[in-house]
């Protein structure tokens, strides 16, 4: 078992206790909004790119089969 032998510190100097208080978010709503709006776009841009490449092969791959 671990026994310490210094008293507990119960308020650190620094630390200051504001009875009533909200605390803030660290998070900004709006630029975390953008930058999820910003990756939707660009998912759903790279799924219609690999769509259209999917139909490119697909049409190639028939004609070539068609054409020998």
């Amino acid at each position: 078992m671990y026994i310490c032998d210094a008293a507990p510190i119960i308020n650190p100097p620094e630390t200051r206790i504001i009875p009533g208080a909200l605390e803030g978010s660290n998070v900004d709503v709006m630029e975390e909004m953008i930058n999820m709006i910003t990756a939707q776009r660009s998912l759903q841009s790279a799924a219609q790119l690999l769509q259209m490449y999917d139909q490119l092969m697909s049409k190639s791959v028939n004609d070539i089969g068609r054409v020998v």
